[in-house]
């Protein structure tokens, strides 16, 4: 046995694992994996006690053409992998019942109706595989998130709070002017104070201040409240002071 018999984990042959098999015939795995070995040594005169598989920890090996054993970290085999034809050499001793079950998988891998199970080594790469895509995803996030967080509101632009606090008019009336005079708006995403990104709305403020002037020379006053046609009645705060 040598490097060179180390298999691909992709192989495109399909095989299927001793766990499988056991499964399928409500047998012990154990059980299973002494009928390999006692078929391997019938055939191919390989006994696992003359088998030295302890340098290949975390690996799958190819013991002979068609039969591959995975490899734990502690340099015990976990479990074969078999091509259909020592899947059926091994299974003529079991009842029909079992070699039935066997034989319909089988079918059903063949036919593309059904999927090869993943050996453990198999399953433990596409678990760190996922964690790792998760990972890198979580890492998108947070870099999407932190840019959210710092550059929110573009220069240039405000919200509608901070125009109401400052001019004084108030969020509805502030929208109607944006409308009504074409004041350039937008929506950005921002962070709620729970942490979730909605879309916020903002307003170009040189361009909001200069239509809320033009808007106020034409407006006319009606006792506490003012008058323009475009806004009808509404109410400006501190109106004196930033006029």
């Amino acid at each position: 046995m040598t490097n060179n018999n180390v298999a691909a984990s992709s192989a495109v042959v399909t095989k299927m694992s001793s766990r499988e098999i056991a499964e399928l015939t409500g047998k012990r795995h154990a059980d299973v994996i002494r009928d390999i070995w006692a078929m391997l040594g019938q055939l191919y005169t390989l006994n696992k006690d003359d088998s030295d598989l302890r340098h290949y920890k975390n690996q799958q090996v190819k013991l002979v053409e068609g039969v591959t054993a995975v490899i734990d970290n502690r340099g015990y085999v976990s479990e074969f992998l078999l091509d259909r034809r020592h899947t059926e050499i091994l299974i003529t001793g079991y009842d029909v019942v079992r070699r039935a079950a066997v034989i319909d998988r089988w079918f059903a891998l063949e036919s593309g109706s059904a999927q090869p199970q993943l050996s453990e080594m198999e399953m433990i790469a596409a678990i760190a595989t996922n964690a790792a895509r998760n990972e890198k995803r979580l890492v998108v996030m947070e870099q999407k998130m932190e840019q959210i967080e710092q550059g929110a509101i573009p220069v240039g632009y405000q919200g509608y709070s901070y125009l109401q606090a400052n001019y004084g008019l108030s969020n509805a009336k502030s929208k109607q002017l944006v409308i009504g005079w074409s004041v350039p708006h937008k929506k950005v995403p921002h962070v709620a104070p729970g942490g979730q990104v909605t879309q916020m709305s903002v307003v170009r403020e040189d361009a909001f201040e200069k239509a809320l002037h033009q808007m106020m020379k034409e407006a006319e006053q009606r006792g506490s409240q003012w008058y323009h046609p475009k806004m009808g009645r509404f109410s400006i705060t501190g109106w004196k002071e930033v006029a």
